[in-house]
């Protein structure tokens, strides 16, 4: 029983206001509010309902954060800088050896090949694509993403 403590007349425990004089009644402090717990989540990815045991989503092959373990956060305007500087050194920032190697050796050997047919733009061209791949790798990086040390050329020019 709860007492209201304006009129004084009692009220049952899961009441919120008194039947009596209208006025709002305080909640017991021993009182817990148990809340449900889903055995499922929510794909980060997809936003598909999982199961919590599960490693990666069944429908979009996502890797559960739960299960991913916590990654340093990267800043993607440092990896973009980087990279435009001096190719693959972002990828390099963002934990991606292989693909840092790639493009800061294939780079600048394409680079100086095609400076000699078509000027600077070759040159332009592959610093602008390893700056946004190391930026938007290092976003991936910060929403939990577990991003590949490879290229997947169609998907970065989709994105564009």
């Amino acid at each position: 029983m709860t007492k209201c403590p304006v009129c004084g007349s009692e009220s049952q425990n899961n009441e919120e206001i008194c039947k009596n004089c209208g006025s709002k009644l305080p909640k017991k402090k021993t009182e817990k509010t148990v809340v449900e717990q889903k055995d499922t989540k929510f794909c980060p990815k997809c936003g598909a309902e999982i199961s919590k045991t599960v490693n990666a989503c069944p429908k979009c092959g996502a890797k559960s954060q739960s299960n991913v373990t916590q990654q340093e956060q990267k800043s993607p305007f440092i990896a973009g800088i980087l990279s435009l500087i001096i190719f693959g050194i972002g990828q390099f920032y963002n934990g991606q050896p292989r693909k840092g190697a790639l493009l800061f050796i294939g780079g600048y050997f394409i680079s100086i090949i095609l400076i000699y047919f078509f000027g600077y733009l070759t040159y332009i061209i592959i610093a602008l694509f390893s700056a946004y791949d190391a930026y938007t790798t290092a976003e991936a990086i910060n929403r939990g993403e577990t991003p590949e040390d490879t290229f997947n050329l169609k998907e970065k020019l989709d994105g564009l």
